[in-house]
């Protein structure tokens, strides 16, 4: 086999193991680390002893393992084609663009799929929302005025932010997840103090999210169907960027095993 081309594709190959790995670097980010990123982790551990298994091959000029070697990468593409086509059909069960909206609010009976499945999981909740508290998502929240429009409570801005974002500027608003889980809905009708601080009202209507808040920073709304919903349209929108890291994956595999059949020739 030529050295050269050899070379080549053990380089394309340990580059796509470190590709995988900078993606699994991101999971905290996400607090979705077991849906998505624990097989991807599985898979670069397993794509790096693959890789081991082409030098010691090489070194040794031992063809068993040279074959042991193309079927593991026949393993390894297999498994990030499924990983990729099974990340967009999961993420891709929520409707239209991420539910129906309410302002900036979101609802978790407009979605549907295998990650409201997921969210639905008592003990799966429990690792993600105290991977949300622990990242201190409310910290960042402004003050909030409702809006005149549609009722829901948006970040209060200045004259001269309001003045910028009719001109398209990048100003700051609410994040799904501080939307669903750092504040009450709406609808509950509950009166705004500052912060994450609300009272309740006497006519808030009987929906079990009014009931599950607390102003306190470990209980907020981490319980809400709300926080929830937002979850999911928080993992839905992270998951454009994240899947990048499979995809440029698969694509130095494959020129990983050009090399190989072009060294052979």
């Amino acid at each position: 086999m030529n050295k050269t081309m050899l070379g080549c594709a053990i380089f394309f190959q340990m580059f796509a193991a470190i590709n995988l790995l900078c993606g699994i670097a991101e999971a905290p980010k996400l607090c979705t680390g077991g849906v998505f990123w624990g097989p991807m982790l599985a898979i670069a551990l397993f794509l790096m002893l693959v890789c081991i298994s082409m030098i010691v091959a090489a070194r040794l000029k031992f063809s068993d393992l040279y074959v042991c070697y193309l079927v593991g990468v026949s393993i390894v593409i297999l498994a990030l084609l499924v990983f990729t086509i099974f990340g967009f059909v999961a993420v891709g069960g929520i409707a239209g663009s991420g539910g129906s909206r309410v302002g900036e609010e979101y609802k978790l009976e407009e979605y549907s799929g295998w990650l409201r499945d997921r969210v639905a999981d008592r003990r799966y909740w429990e690792t993600a929302s105290a991977c949300l508290r622990r990242g201190d998502v409310c910290n960042g929240m402004a003050q909030l005025m409702r809006d005149p429009d549609t009722g829901a409570f948006v970040p209060w801005l200045s004259s001269d932010q309001r003045w910028e974002q009719d001109r398209g500027a990048d100003v700051h608003q609410m994040s799904p997840i501080e939307s669903g889980c750092c504040k009450p809905p709406s609808w509950c009708a509950f009166t705004y103090v500052n912060g994450t601080t609300w009272t309740p009202t006497p006519d808030a209507p009987a929906n079990a999210d009014c009931s599950r808040w607390g102003n306190d920073k470990e209980t907020l709304c981490f319980q809400c169907d709300s926080c929830k919903a937002g979850f999911l349209h928080h993992t839905k929108r992270a998951w454009g960027p994240a899947v990048i890291f499979p995809i440029v994956t698969l694509v130095f595999l494959i020129c990983a095993c050009s090399c190989l059949f072009s060294g052979d020739d």
